[in-house]
C-alpha cells in the first residue's frame, strides 16, 4: 500500500508511479500465466502426472474386471521412450509368467503403492533362489531386478498396486523370454503354480508340483 505524503505533485511522483508499475507487473503475470496454460493445452506430455488414491482404486477396479486379473496405466507418453514406467494393479490369481528382460540395461524396478506382492527369483532349471515381499509401509518397499534373471512377481492381497520403471523402448516378450520349464498363459498348471509362487521359498523347485 502507497501512502499520500506531500503536495499533489508529489502523488504523481510517490504513488501514482508505482501503482502504474504495479499494473503493468500484474498485466504481465496474468499474460504470463494465459500463455502458461495455452502451452499446456498444446503441450500435453508436459503436464505433471499424479498418481493419487482415485487412480489406484480406478485401476484394480479394471484389474479385477480383466481376463489376466491385472491392469496398467502407462505413464511414459509412447512405448518407444527410453524409460518406460508405468502403475501395474494385480489381484490374486494373476500368472505373470517367470521370464527374464535378456540384454545389457534391460532392469526392472518395482515400488509398492497397495497391498502387496511379492517376487521371485529363479535359476535356470527353476529352483527359487530369492523371495521378497513387498509392501508400503514394511520392511521392503520396492526392488531391482537386474537384466537376464528369470523371476516373477504375484500379488498377496486384493488391490494390489505397483509402479514399474524399466529401460526401454518396449519389446514383446518372445518365447525365448519365458523359463522354459512354467507353463503359458492359459495353461491348466498355470493356476497351481500362481498360487505355488504366494508360498514358495528359497530352495524350493516347480517341478515338485509334480
Amino acid at each position: 500500500m502507497f501512502v499520500y505524503i506531500g503536495t499533489a505533485a508529489g502523488l504523481t511522483q510517490t504513488a501514482v508511479f508505482p501503482l502504474l508499475a504495479l499494473y503493468r507487473w500484474q498485466y504481465s503475470a496474468c499474460s504470463g500465466i494465459a500463455y502458461t496454460h495455452a502451452w499446456f493445452r498444446h503441450h500435453p506430455g508436459k503436464r505433471m502426472k499424479i498418481i493419487d488414491h482415485q487412480t489406484l482404486h480406478a485401476l484394480s477396479a479394471k484389474a479385477v474386471a480383466a481376463p489376466r486379473l491385472r491392469a496398467n496405466h502407462n505413464l511414459h507418453p509412447a512405448t518407444e521412450d527410453p524409460i518406460n514406467r508405468f502403475c501395474n494393479a494385480i489381484e490374486p490369481g494373476s500368472y505373470v509368467r517367470p521370464h527374464r528382460h535378456a540384454g545389457a540395461g534391460r532392469w526392472e524396478l518395482f515400488l509398492c503403492l497397495t497391498g502387496a506382492v511379492v517376487a521371485l527369483v529363479f535359476d535356470e532349471a527353476g529352483l527359487v533362489t530369492k523371495r521378497v515381499e513387498v509392501r508400503p509401509g514394511g520392511p521392503v518397499l520396492g526392488i531391482e531386478i537386474p537384466a537376464d534373471t528369470w523371476h516373477t512377481v504375484t500379488a498377496l492381497e486384493p488391490a494390489s498396486s505397483v509402479i514399474e520403471i524399466k529401460s526401454g523402448p518396449y519389446r514383446p516378450m518372445g518365447p525365448q523370454d519365458y523359463a522354459p520349464w512354467s507353463p503359458a498363459e492359459g495353461d491348466a498348471r498355470a493356476a497351481a503354480l500362481e498360487a505355488w509362487f504366494r508360498t514358495a521359498q528359497p530352495g524350493m523347485q516347480y517341478k515338485a508340483l509334480g
